[in-house]
């Protein structure tokens, strides 16, 4: 589990929390990235 933080604001189980959809990216990169470092090369 990777913890992605968005900044200030409500946490993800508060009814006014709001998705900051600008994150998704950082996430995905981190993860292709340990990947790609993990997995060996054939």
């Amino acid at each position: 589990m990777v913890l992605v933080g968005m900044g200030d604001g409500n946490e993800c189980h508060h009814p006014a929390y709001v998705f900051n959809d600008n994150i998704l990216g950082h996430g995905a990169s981190f993860w292709a990235r340990l990947v790609e470092t993990r997995m060996p090369a054939d």
